[in-house]
C-alpha cells in the first residue's frame, strides 16, 4: 500500500491505562507499506520478518529459486522427505557407507547457477545498499560474521518505559492539551513532540526523540501553572520492597 497519509496514532498506540505506548509490531503497523518482497518475479511473495538473513536465504533457495530453476529446465521437483524408519540406523547395526558423490552434469551446473543468481538478486534487494535495501531501511545491518557473506540484522531494543524511575501518562497530557490543539488544528501529540523539534526531521529508526526538560517546563513551572515538584514526575524511593515492610 502506498500513498497513505499517516498520523502518530497509526503506529503509536497507548496501553489500556493510557500511560505508555505499546510496542511497534511489524505485521500490524509496518507490513502494509513495507512488504518484505524479495523478487519481482514472485509478486506478492514476502519473507518472514524476524528471521536472520542466513535463514531467509535457505528458505528462498528451497521454496522459490530451486523449484523455479528446475521447472525452467523441465526437470521434476524434488520429492518431499518421507516419514518412517527407512534409513534409520538401529542399535548394533553397522553404519552404511555414505552415498558416492556423483560428478556434476551440465544440467546440474546450470540449475545451480540459476539458483545462485536468484539468491544474489534477493540478497541485493533485501540487504545490500544500507538504507536503500528492504531490511536496511529500518534496521541496522551489522557486518557479516566470520565465514558468512550475509549481514546480521541487529535486534532492536525499544523499551516500553524509557525512564524507569519516573512516572508518566500520555492520556493525561493529551486531555490537558487537546482543547488547545483543536483550536490550532494540530495533533495533540505535537504539544510535546513539537514539529520544530527533531521529530518531524528524523529519518533514522535509531533516533531517540523524547522531548527535553524545556518542553516539560512550559507547563510544569510557575508560569505554566502545573505542579512542578520533583515528585510530580520522579519517584523518590527505588522500586523495591522496603526492608521495613518485611515481617
Amino acid at each position: 500500500m502506498t500513498g497513505k497519509t499517516l498520523t502518530c496514532t497509526n503506529c503509536h498506540r497507548m496501553d489500556a491505562q493510557g500511560a505508555y505506548m505499546l510496542p511497534i509490531d511489524y505485521t500490524e503497523h509496518c507490513s502494509q507499506c513495507h512488504p518484505l518482497e524479495f523478487d519481482e518475479r514472485f509478486p506478492g511473495q514476502v519473507v518472514d520478518h524476524g528471521t536472520q538473513p542466513e535463514g531467509i536465504q535457505e528458505f528462498l533457495k528451497n521454496n522459490f529459486f530451486t523449484p523455479r530453476c528446475l521447472a525452467q529446465a523441465g526437470l521434476p521437483q524434488p520429492s518431499p522427505p518421507v516419514g518412517g524408519t527407512e534409513g534409520v540406523r538401529r542399535p548394533g547395526q553397522a553404519a552404511s557407507a555414505p552415498p558416492q558423490q556423483q560428478p556434476p552434469t551440465p544440467e546440474s551446473v546450470k540449475i545451480r547457477a540459476c539458483v545462485e543468481e536468484g539468491l544474489r538478486e534477493a540478497q541485493k534487494r533485501l540487504y545490500a545498499g544500507g538504507k536503500q535495501s528492504v531490511c536496511g531501511l529500518c534496521h541496522t545491518l551489522q557486518d557479516p560474521p566470520p565465514g558468512s557473506q550475509l549481514p546480521t540484522v541487529a535486534r532492536p531494543e525499544i523499551p516500553v518505559r524509557w525512564f524507569t524511575h519516573a512516572k508518566f501518562e500520555h492520556q493525561a497530557h493529551i486531555r490537558a492539551t487537546e482543547a488547545k490543539a483543536r483550536t490550532e488544528s494540530k495533533n495533540p501529540c505535537e504539544s510535546c513532540h513539537r514539529p520544530d523539534l527533531p521529530v518531524s526531521k528524523s529519518t533514522q529508526t535509531s533516533d531517540v526523540l523524547l522531548p527535553g526538560i524545556a518542553s516539560c517546563q512550559e507547563c510544569h513551572s510557575s508560569a505554566g501553572g502545573v505542579s512542578f515538584q520533583c515528585v510530580t514526575c520522579h519517584q523518590y524511593h527505588e522500586r523495591r520492597v522496603s526492608r521495613m515492610n518485611k515481617p
